[in-house]
């Protein structure tokens, strides 16, 4: 490999990285909504119970941010779910290829 090729290599993993993290942050929103639907709450509701600003949670419904692992168990708690069941979700819509579909 060149010089050249080695230096392409980290910004191609970037790349990569960065799609993907997109494409985790997307179907997550897309699972955590159905799954506040289901559950018959409105943002705010469920913002409040999960100790969230309901602003913080729109961006992650749209895709825009990702939870970190406490918010995660907060979100679930507040939905009266497992959060594995929100992780296996957000997988299987990821393996599925339904991460930017509704």
């Amino acid at each position: 490999m060149s010089g050249q090729d080695s230096q392409r290599v980290p910004g191609r993993r970037r790349q990569v990285s960065d799609e993907l993290h997109g494409r985790v942050c997307r179907a997550f929103g897309k699972v955590l909504r159905a799954a506040r639907n289901r559950s018959g709450m409105s943002q705010q509701t469920l913002a409040e119970g999960a100790g969230a600003d309901r602003s913080y949670l729109s961006m992650l419904e749209r895709g825009l941010q990702q939870p970190t692992l406490a918010m995660l168990l907060r979100l679930a708690k507040a939905l009266s779910t497992r959060p594995e069941l929100l992780v296996t979700a957000t997988v299987e819509r990821l393996e599925t290829g339904h991460a930017d579909r509704t």
